[in-house]
């Protein structure tokens, strides 16, 4: 590993853990982008996806249960 390599990941592993798991998802989808594994509009629903999760993380939204869900459904 490279020096500079070496800083970023000093720095990532200082970052709390919710970071540092936002940081691997980033980092994991570049290397799928990279390698063809995930199309443009897979690309935007994983980035939708980690918004998404990061607002539930931050207490900015509230989850339900699949029975509450099914329930305001109708179903």
């Amino acid at each position: 590993m490279d020096p500079n390599s070496s800083a970023v990941l000093t720095s990532a592993l200082g970052l709390p853990p919710a970071e540092r798991e936002d940081l691997i998802n980033c980092l994991w989808a570049s290397l799928e982008m990279e390698s063809g594994l995930l199309s443009p509009d897979d690309e935007a629903f994983a980035a939708e996806s980690l918004k998404r999760r990061t607002e539930i993380q931050e207490g900015k939204v509230a989850t339900i249960s699949h029975q509450e869900l099914r329930s305001q459904l109708g179903r």
